[in-house]
């Protein structure tokens, strides 16, 4: 799991980017497939390997031109699946330690297709936006939920839905994950919110052993000096997590080092009243879902009204998100709900709103 001290999956992006000549090791689930392939990078790249019982190892090649090729070759895609590689610098020794780092051919031409993608990871080109929540009974900024942008080379901003998306597809949603809560937190420290709430987006499958996939997400928080009860990890789409247990780990983990958690999306799936039970969070945003036109829908009204009196029963604080309209604001607040996110407030933003520009 370790490398050079970091974590495998999420500090180490994978090696698609070696200047210069690199060595490729291709293995495949049947000889006709290895002998195609073979035949292929020869015929295209005048490429010749050495062949080591069921692999072929190919000590002088270029990332790309290869890539290229393997991409032109129109393979089928259970070709591609059954087709795995490795890539080595030119020095490396060719050992039993290889097998563990071979990956399929579709993964890589996946990455490699995505590369823009990968080297804004690699050069950390990452940036937050702020969304306001709001206290209904203050009438003031509660807190800001922080989302994850990404940035092109050019400047353009890659909206949260494509980067988490091209994630999963190159495996890259652990590093991402992690990328997403550090760079949160040192950017509200920097903007000067750390006395607000500042709620942390995390996807509970990118991580493994929260004390180990954790360590530097803590680690973050205390250097910036943070209060921990003002840092609040809220689960990302919560109405999908299968293993409460797993997630109970992590959301206990959060809890003995002083910070806040939060379920998003509750009211979306029926398993949403089995973790309010399990996981007891600190607060429940109440999915956009059941907020919309909810001054007008009588279902919505009393599924909201059961969680409400589930929450303050338990002590548990409500937010609803995805507030559009004045009617949803207040029917929801006369409701009881405590705080509230929506575009009726405002959008995300680079720069945090410090004060209210809406009449409560």
């Amino acid at each position: 799991m370790k490398k050079s001290g970091k974590c495998e999956r999420c500090e180490i992006l994978p090696e698609i980017f070696i200047n210069g000549p690199c060595q490729i090791v291709f293995t495949a689930k049947a000889d006709a497939l290895l002998i195609k392939l073979e035949r292929l990078l020869e015929k295209t790249l005048g490429l010749k390997p050495e062949i080591r019982e069921d692999l072929l190892l190919y000590s002088d090649c270029e990332i790309g031109k290869t890539f290229e090729a393997l991409i032109s070759a129109e393979l089928s895609t259970p070709e591609k699946e059954d087709i795995e590689l490795a890539i080595l610098s030119t020095n490396e020794p060719l050992n039993l330690r290889i097998f563990k780092r071979l990956k399929k051919l579709s993964y890589y031409l996946e990455l490699y297709a995505n590369r823009d993608f990968v080297e804004m990871l690699k050069e950390a080109r990452l940036t937050v936006h702020f969304h306001t929540i709001i206290d209904g009974a203050e009438r003031d900024i509660f807190g800001y939920e922080c989302l994850t942008r990404g940035v092109k080379n050019n400047g353009d901003i890659v909206p949260p839905k494509i980067l988490f998306e091209v994630a999963k597809m190159t495996d890259l949603l652990f590093y991402l994950d992690r990328a997403s809560r550090e760079i949160a937190i040192k950017t509200a420290a920097v903007k000067g919110i750390k006395e607000k709430k500042v709620f942390i987006n995390f996807i509970p499958t990118a991580i493994y052993d929260p004390k180990f996939c954790l360590s530097n997400t803590i680690a973050w928080a205390y250097k910036m000096e943070y209060n921990p009860s003002n840092l609040v990890f809220e689960v990302v789409e919560s109405h999908r997590v299968s293993d409460l247990k797993h997630l109970k780990e992590i959301l206990d983990y959060y809890r003995e080092n002083g910070f806040k958690v939060a379920l998003d999306d509750v009211g979306s799936g029926f398993s949403n009243l089995e973790s309010l039970v399990v996981l007891k969070p600190n607060y429940l945003k109440i999915d956009m879902e059941i907020v919309r036109d909810i001054h007008k829908d009588k279902l919505k009204q009393s599924i909201c009204r059961a969680l409400v009196d589930i929450a303050k029963e338990n002590d548990i604080k409500t937010i609803a998100e995805g507030i559009e309209t004045k009617e949803e604001f207040i029917f929801l607040r006369d409701l009881g709900i405590d705080y509230f996110q929506g575009f009726y407030f405002s959008k995300p933003a680079p720069e945090p709103i410090r004060k209210l520009e809406i009449d409560l």
